[in-house]
């Protein structure tokens, strides 16, 4: 997976370095913002779109909590929570983070919580990609069942398959311009005989 667009929340300027030195270690990251509070972290998020946050919990203003709950709709990217305080953890998971990563923590615990991240982000794609196969195969059902029906309710009127064939006469319940009688097959005697007047030589 590729340009991972990604955002670092922290109101500490050594936090949030720390985040970006180790995400500056992994090709697949562009760093899209570094954000100091909560509501630049929203401001970025109205801006374009963003594929994962680092958020810190405990910050001025709004709280990594008040962010999240303030997403606009159709906005959701994967959050890894980066505190010092362990007490939000299971609250944390209640919002649908990836992954609480509790300060201090090493470069180690670091790219694991990175690599989960990751794993989510193609676990949803490969669910959109599947939606969307689901999507492609359910309308090319629709169009045959569609299609057999149309040759069914041709074939009960009579009507050949040729898209441009005579149609019913809905009165007379036969194709228009046929008549009632069949065409008479010559009789078996008329063939050995010569019954065209010719006889056999």
């Amino acid at each position: 997976m590729k340009n991972i667009r990604t955002i670092v929340v922290d109101d500490e300027p050594a936090a949030r370095s720390r985040v970006v030195r180790l995400l500056g270690t992994d090709p697949d990251i562009r760093i899209v913002a570094e954000c100091r509070n909560g509501i630049e972290a929203l401001e970025v998020l109205r801006k374009e779109p963003v594929d994962l946050i680092f958020l810190d919990i405990q910050m001025p203003q709004l709280t990594g909590f008040d962010v999240i709950a303030k997403f606009a709709p159709g906005i959701s990217p994967f959050v890894i929570f980066v505190t010092a305080h362990d007490r939000y953890a299971l609250k944390a998971f209640n919002v649908s983070a990836v992954d609480y990563l509790l300060k201090p923590y090493d470069d180690d615990r670091f790219h694991i919580s990175l690599a989960r991240a990751k794993d989510f982000m193609e676990m949803r794609e490969n669910k959109r990609l599947t939606d969307r196969m689901l999507d492609l195969v359910q309308d090319h059902l629709n169009t045959r069942k569609e299609f057999t029906q149309e040759y069914v309710i041709r074939e009960r009127a009579g009507v050949p398959d040729t898209g441009e064939g005579p149609a019913l006469d809905p009165g007379r319940g036969q194709l228009s311009g046929t008549s009632d009688r069949s065409p008479a097959l010559p009789a078996a005697h008329d063939h050995e005989h010569g019954g065209n007047g010719i006889g056999p030589r």
